[in-house]
């Protein structure tokens, strides 16, 4: 699934129903934000080992049948200043 094309709300769905799963969804967010940083520098701290830890507890958590939000298991990067 190309994921990156996805509107959050329409890949929360696919992580939802199991298109997809929250850690593949982060590897390939932290995959492509490497290669954008690689290029732009745009990127401060790079947290990967703790995105995919919440990524695999947003999976057991859905796996579990509890959904905490719209955007549950969808990865965020908040911006560092």
């Amino acid at each position: 699934m190309e994921q990156r094309t996805l509107s959050l709300t329409a890949l929360a769905a696919a992580v939802r129903d199991g298109r997809t799963s929250s850690e593949e969804a982060t590897s390939e967010a932290l995959s492509l934000a490497r290669r954008v940083h690689a290029r732009t520098n745009a990127v401060i701290t790079f947290h990967e080992e703790a995105a995919l830890a919440a990524a695999r507890a947003a999976d057991a958590s859905l796996a579990a049948g509890r959904v905490f939000g719209a955007l549950h298991g969808v990865p965020l990067a908040p911006k560092d200043m």
